[in-house]
Formats: structure tokens, C-alpha cells, sequence
């Protein structure tokens, strides 16, 4: 066999045998942190599914019973309890849908000329619609240079950040701020908890994962989760400004020049 024939031998020295390691060796602490997460997400997520199908059985089994006669007003509250499960499990569904197509890096966003000010008008619609007790304030101009981003999932994102601000919010009144500059567009979130900024900070990096929040949700796990991703596939930074009294959560969205 001649020298040439022989294969290229890469030389690496101890010091480098040492770091790649390390750095082995922190990858496996990180997967063993991850995976009681991971389980800890399924089982409070499959416990909550549980719970609800239990509930819509056992409504459901009410009314067929025959034996009993049950008047308009316990019907009625049975039927609430129904709508109210099935929604419940429809929302899990959805996020935890959501959350997986993210882990997989399979959300396929179909970005847009868009307006800015009507994503942010559908969004607190559905938002005040889907929680009645809380208020959404949004200040914007009536004009400004569009954006490019998926209406639908842009939508979505703003939906589902509302629904997680709101969890621990101080007040039932968050109040939203756009305005236009260079190269974009800033959303300026006010009116949150200081305990939120944990959250936050995990959102800017995006692909952090959220475990260490123990006062979070399993549902707002999985909404902090596919918020980060939309807006990552987007191209839309996030900063937490804690400067005076009340933090700012501030979102910036490059329009169609930029991006």
C-alpha cells in the first residue's frame, strides 16, 4: 500500500481531546436537565386533557340517562360544561400541535405585504373575545410603511403573548404602543409584573427552554415556546427595557426594505 493510498490522519492535540469533552460532556447535562421538563410538559398537559374529557363524559352521560329527568336549567349547565371542556381541549390541542411543529423547525410561515395596524386590531379583538376581563390598549398611527410578515401566524403570536403577559400581569390592563422608525416598526408592551422578565429574557434567545419559570403553566409553556419561534422565523427581535418604575417589553419588526 503506498503512502498516497493510506488515509489522511488528523492530528489533534490534548488540550483540543479536552475541550471537545467538555463540551460533550455539558451537551449531556443539557439533555438530562431537558428531559424532566419534557415529561414534566406532557404529564401536567395529558393530566389537564384527562380532566377535561372526564368532564364532557360525564356531562354527556347526564343527559343521556334516561332514568332522570333533568329541566331546561340543568341542561343548560350541562351543555356549558361541554362547550366550556371542548373548548379547553381544542386550545391544548391546538398549542401542543403548535409547540411540536416548532420543536421540528416545521412551521411554515408564507410572509406578506401586511398592515401592521390591522394585525394588531384582529389580535386584540380575538384576544379581549377569548379572555373578557382583561383590556388591551393599542396606540398606532393610522398610517406607515407595511410589513412582511404571515398575517395569520403573526396574529397568532400576539394573541397567544397577550394570553401569557396577561397570566401575570398586575393589573387586567396591558397597554401596546406602536410606533414606526427606521428600518421598522417597535411594539411597546407596558403594565407587567417584574416577574415576567424572566419569561422575557428566555423569549429573546428563543430557543432557551423555559423550565426554569416554575410559576408558568404547562399551556404557557408551550405558548412562550411557539411565540418564540414565530417570531424568530419572522426576523423579530425582543428586548426587555427595565428602566423606572414598570418594565417595557419592546418588539421590533423589520419592514419590506429591511428584511
Amino acid at each position: 500500500m503506498n503512502n498516497s493510498d493510506r488515509p489522511e490522519q488528523i492530528s489533534i492535540s490534548y488540550d483540543e481531546l479536552l475541550q471537545q469533552n467538555q463540551a460533550l460532556r455539558h451537551e449531556i447535562e443539557e439533555l438530562r436537565a431537558i428531559e424532566p421538563f419534557v415529561w414534566r410538559l406532557f404529564a401536567d398537559t395529558g393530566r389537564k386533557l384527562q380532566v377535561y374529557s372526564a368532564s364532557i363524559k360525564a356531562a354527556v352521560s347526564s343527559l343521556l340517562d334516561y332514568d332522570i329527568f333533568w329541566d331546561p336549567t340543568n341542561q343548560h349547565e350541562f351543555l356549558e360544561t361541554i362547550d366550556s371542556s371542548v373548548n379547553q381541549v381544542s386550545e391544548l390541542t391546538v398549542l401542543l400541535t403548535l409547540a411540536f411543529r416548532a420543536q421540528a423547525n416545521s412551521l411554515e410561515l408564507r410572509k406578506d405585504t401586511q398592515l401592521l395596524q390591522e394585525i394588531l386590531s384582529v389580535s386584540q379583538m380575538i384576544a379581549t373575545k377569548k379572555i373578557p376581563d382583561i383590556t388591551v390598549e393599542i396606540s398606532f398611527p393610522p398610517a406607515g410603511k407595511p410589513v412582511r410578515v404571515d398575517y395569520e401566524y403573526m396574529t397568532k403570536a400576539l394573541v397567544l403573548l397577550y394570553e401569557v403577559l396577561f397570566a401575570q400581569a398586575p393589573t387586567a390592563l396591558i397597554r401596546v404602543v406602536a410606533s414606526e422608525t427606521s428600518g421598522g416598526w417597535f411594539l411597546e408592551f407596558t403594565g407587567l409584573d417584574l416577574q415576567i422578565l424572566k419569561l422575557i429574557e428566555q423569549m429573546h434567545h428563543c430557543k432557551t427552554q423555559p423550565a426554569s419559570n416554575e410559576f408558568l403553566s404547562a399551556e404557557n409553556i408551550l405558548r412562550v415556546h411557539i411565540i418564540c419561534e414565530i417570531l424568530h422565523l419572522q426576523q423579530i427581535s425582543v428586548d426587555v427595557i427595565d428602566e423606572g418604575r414598570s418594565p417595557l417589553l419592546r418588539l421590533r419588526i423589520p419592514d419590506i426594505a429591511t428584511i
